[in-house]
C-alpha cells in the first residue's frame, strides 16, 4: 500500500473499536494515514451520487430491454465525462436455451403497453403500466381480453381449486404471481392473474401494513412445453381487497386486460471500465453494481449503481490532487444485470478468475436508513474462502460506523454527512455469509474470488413502486463512498512491504472470532448436556477446530502480497504456529467443559473416536468438473437428471429443522465450496457443520452422490 510520499503511517494495531475511559472512540490510523482519511472525506459526494440515482430511476430498467440500454448508455456518457479507462458495452445471448456456466438465460421482454379495467359492475382504470411501471409483471404475454374474475386466496394450495372454474377466467390472488400461474395458468387454464402479494419480512413488511404499494414480479413467458404464460398485473393491497369483497359479495366481476409485449431474444448488456494500474496492471480490483431493475428501483440498485460512478470519479480527483498515488493494481468498474449478466461475463472471460484480487459489490447501498427501518450492513466471504479482504474492508466499516455515532458522556456530531442528507448516526453491521446477489457468483469455490456486499437492510419499499428517489439519502450514500473508497484505495495499492501491518491487523481480529467461536462450541455443548452430550462434545470440538484453520488460513492469505520477501513469510508462519499453540488451550479449556457437565449429569466421558463410515468418508475426496463453474443455477439440476431429481429426497435439507430453515441454500452452496480435491466427505461435513449446524456425514454423501449423477463432481 503506498501513501503521499514522505509521509510515515502510524501503525496502531487494535483488536476492534477502543472505547477510551471518556467515552470517546480512538480510531485507529493502521491502513491509512489521517490526511488521507480526510482528503477521502472532503471528495466523496453524496449528492452527485443522488443525482446519479434520479437519473438511473426513470429508466424501466429490466435486463435485456431498450429501457435497460437507455441506462447503460448513461452509464457509459458519464463514465467517459469522469475519466475511466477502456469503456464498453459486451452483449451475450440471452435466448431462454443458452447456457452460462450452470445458469440458462431467459429470453428478453419488451413491454409497450398494460393496462387493466374493471368493466362490471361499474368501469373503472385499475392499473396502467405507462403509469406504474411495476403494474405489469414482467414476461406477461401480448393480450386483449375480458373475462370473469375469480377469487382463489392464495391461488398456491391444491385445495383452493377444488370445485372453482378457471379455465378461460381471471384470477384473483394474494400469492406470489408466478407459483399462482403454475397451478390457475399452466395447470388449469386461466388467462391470467392478478395478484395483490407483498414480500414479506417477518415483522418488516407484512400484508396490509403499506396497502397503496405495488410489488414487482414476474411471470414465467412460457411453461416447459412451450406454452405461453398468459399474463399477471400486480394491484395494491387496498384495490385487492376491494375485488375480493365484491367477489365475497356474490357480485359478478369482469375484467379487460390489455397487453402489448413481445418475448424474443435478445442480449445481456455489461457495462466495464476502468482506472489502470501503475505497477501490477494486470492484477484488478473489482467495484461492481447491477443496474437492471424495475422503474423506479432507486435504492434497488440504482444506488449501487450510482456510488459506482461517484467512487470512480472521487478516485482520479484524489489522485490529481495528490491526495493519493495511483493504484498500483488496475480497478475495474462493473454494472451488470443481477447474477444473469455476471455469469455470462464470467464465463466469456475465463482469463478474469487470477487476475481478479477482490469484488466489492454494491446492492440497495443508499436508504434513508431510519425512514426504510434499515440499517447498513456487509456480508463477509464464506468459510470456503478465508482472506485478509474481508478485514480491510471490516476496518472501514468500523471507522466509519464509530464516526458516526454519539457515545454516552461525549456526545460528538457524526463526521461523515451530506449537505442535503440526514444528520443521523450509522447503524452498520459486520455480518457472516449471505448470498443473494453478484458476490456469491465470485466467491463460488471453482472461481474463488473474494467478493464482499455492501447493502442496506431491510427496506420497507423493497421491490414496490415506492422505492423512489426521496427514500435514498445522500449521507448514506456518502458514507458508502467513503467506505468504498478507502477499501478500494487500500486493496489496490497493498504490497510486500506492508505484509506485517496487514497481518498484525487479521491477527487481532481473529483473535474476536475465535473467541466468538469458541463461545458457540461451549454453547453447543450446553445444548446438549441432557441428550447427548457425547455428540454435543465432539461437534464443539470440531468448531474448535475449523475456527483455528480458517483463522491460519486467512493469515496464510497475505502472503500472497508477500513475493519474495522472506522475512514477511517468516512472521505470517510465527503467527500461524502461534495459533497452533492456542488451539491446544482452547481444546483443554472444552475438554474441561466436557468432563464438568458429565460429571453433573452422571455419566463417564467417551474418547473420540471415528465410526466406520467416517472412516471410509475419509478417504473419499470429490473434485469439481470445471466445466461448470459458480453456483448451481434454478433449473440446472433437473434439466440435468430429469425425474430422478426430486429435492425432498436429499438427506442434506431433513437434517435440518425448522429453525434452521435460514440455512437451506447456503448449505449446498457451501457443499460445493468446500469441494477442493482435497478435502475428503468428511471434512467438507466437518466444514460444513461449524459454519452452520451440524449435518449428518450421511447428509453430505448423499447430495454430493447426486451432484456426481448430474456430472459437477467426480469422486
Amino acid at each position: 500500500m503506498k501513501v503521499i510520499k514522505h509521509q510515515a503511517v502510524l501503525f496502531v494495531f487494535v483488536c476492534g473499536s477502543l472505547i477510551c475511559q471518556s467515552g470517546l472512540i480512538a480510531q485507529s490510523t493502521a491502513l491509512l494515514p489521517e490526511s488521507q482519511l480526510d482528503g477521502i472525506i472532503e471528495e466523496v459526494s453524496g449528492e452527485r451520487a443522488w443525482w446519479h440515482v434520479n437519473a438511473l430511476a426513470q429508466f424501466h430498467r429490466i435486463e435485456k430491454s431498450k429501457d435497460y440500454h437507455r441506462a447503460a448508455e448513461y452509464v457509459v456518457q458519464q463514465a467517459r465525462s469522469i475519466g475511466l479507462k477502456e469503456i464498453e458495452i459486451e452483449k451475450f445471448v440471452a435466448d431462454g436455451k443458452t447456457w452460462n456456466f450452470m445458469f440458462r438465460t431467459d429470453p428478453a421482454w419488451e413491454p409497450e403497453k398494460g393496462v387493466l379495467w374493471i368493466e362490471e359492475p361499474f368501469r373503472e382504470k385499475l392499473a396502467d403500466f405507462d403509469e406504474i411501471r411495476v403494474s405489469l409483471a414482467t414476461n406477461s404475454r401480448h393480450t386483449d381480453v375480458t373475462a370473469e374474475l375469480v377469487d382463489v386466496g392464495t391461488g398456491l394450495d391444491q385445495s383452493e381449486y377444488e370445485g372453482v372454474d378457471v379455465r378461460g377466467k381471471i384470477v384473483l390472488a394474494s400469492g406470489d404471481p408466478r407459483s399462482v400461474q403454475r397451478h390457475a395458468v399452466f395447470g388449469r387454464g386461466a388467462l391470467g392473474v392478478l395478484s395483490y402479494y407483498t414480500i414479506a419480512w417477518m415483522q418488516t413488511r407484512q400484508p396490509g401494513d403499506f396497502p397503496d404499494q405495488v410489488t414487482w414480479s414476474s411471470i414465467d413467458p412460457a411453461d416447459e412445453a412451450g406454452n405461453p404464460g398468459g399474463f399477471a398485473f400486480m394491484l395494491s393491497y387496498r384495490n385487492g381487497m376491494r375485488l375480493k369483497r365484491l367477489l365475497a359479495a356474490g357480485t359478478r366481476v369482469m375484467m379487460r386486460a390489455v397487453v402489448r409485449a413481445r418475448v424474443e431474444s435478445g442480449f445481456y448488456e455489461v457495462v466495464s471500465a476502468l482506472i489502470p494500474g501503475t505497477e501490477l496492471p494486470e492484477e484488478e480490483f473489482v467495484l461492481m453494481a447491477h443496474l437492471d431493475h424495475y422503474r423506479p428501483g432507486a435504492n434497488d440498485n440504482a444506488s449501487g449503481s450510482a456510488v459506482l460512478l461517484e467512487a470512480g470519479r472521487a478516485i482520479l480527483a484524489l489522485v490529481e490532487r495528490g491526495v493519493i498515488e495511483p493504484p498500483r493494481r488496475t480497478i475495474r468498474f462493473l454494472w451488470v444485470p443481477e447474477v444473469h449478466g455476471t455469469v455470462p461475463y464470467l464465463a466469456a472471460h475465463p482469463e478474469a478468475f487470477g487476475r481478479m484480487k477482490g469484488v466489492l459489490n454494491f446492492d440497495m447501498v443508499g436508504a434513508r436508513l431510519e425512514r426504510t427501518n434499515s440499517r447498513f450492513y456487509i456480508t463477509k466471504t464464506p468459510h470456503s474462502l478465508p482472506t485478509y479482504f474481508d478485514d480491510v474492508i471490516e476496518y472501514f466499516v468500523e471507522y466509519t460506523r464509530d464516526a458516526n455515532r454519539e457515545s454516552l458522556g461525549a456526545p460528538v456530531a457524526p463526521r461523515i454527512v451530506s449537505a442535503t442528507g440526514s444528520r443521523s448516526t450509522f447503524d452498520a453491521s459486520i455480518e457472516g455469509y449471505s448470498g443473494g446477489s453478484d458476490h456469491y457468483i465470485f466467491t463460488d469455490g471453482a472461481i474463488s474470488v473474494p467478493a464482499v456486499m455492501f447493502g442496506t437492510w431491510p427496506d420497507v419499499n423493497y421491490h414496490t413502486n415506492e422505492d423512489t428517489p426521496d427514500k435514498v439519502d445522500p449521507t448514506t450514500l456518502k458514507r458508502v463512498l467513503f467506505m468504498g473508497v478507502t477499501s478500494t484505495v487500500t486493496l489496490a495499492s497493498l504490497g510486500e512491504e506492508d505484509v506485517p501491518m496487514l497481518a498484525s491487523e487479521v491477527m487481532a481480529r481473529a483473535q474476536i472470532r475465535l473467541g466468538s467461536d469458541e463461545r458457540k462450541a461451549y454453547a453447543m455443548l450446553h445444548q446438549m448436556q441432557e441428550s447427548d452430550v457425547h455428540r454435543g462434545y465432539i461437534e464443539a470440538r470440531n468448531i474448535i477446530h475449523q475456527s483455528f484453520l480458517r483463522e491460519e488460513a486467512t493469515l496464510r492469505s497475505c502472503g500472497a502480497l508477500a513475493g519474495g520477501d522472506q522475512r514477511a513469510h517468516s512472521h505470517l508462519t510465527s503467527l500461524t504456529n502461534s495459533l497452533s499453540d492456542d488451539e491446544k488451550t482452547a481444546q483443554r479449556r472444552l475438554r474441561s467443559l466436557y468432563r464438568e457437565g458429565c460429571d453433573r449429569i452422571g455419566t463417564s466421558m467417551m474418547s473420540v473416536s471415528e465410526t466406520g463410515t467416517a472412516k471410509r468418508l475419509r478417504n473419499v475426496i470429490p473434485m469439481r468438473v470445471m466445466d461448470y463453474r459458480g453456483p448451481i443455477g434454478a433449473g440446472f439440476l433437473e434439466n440435468r437428471l430429469g425425474d430422478a431429481y426430486d429435492p425432498a429426497r436429499i438427506l442434506l435439507f431433513k437434517d435440518l429443522s425448522a429453525e434452521d430453515v435460514v440455512w437451506f441454500g447456503s448449505i449446498p452452496y457451501e457443499t460445493l465450496n468446500f469441494v477442493d480435491g482435497k478435502r475428503s466427505i468428511a471434512d467438507i461435513r466437518d466444514a460444513i457443520s461449524a459454519e452452520f449446524v451440524p449435518v449428518s456425514l450421511e447428509a453430505v454423501e448423499d447430495y454430493l452422490n447426486l451432484l456426481k449423477r448430474a456430472g459437477i463432481v467426480t469422486f
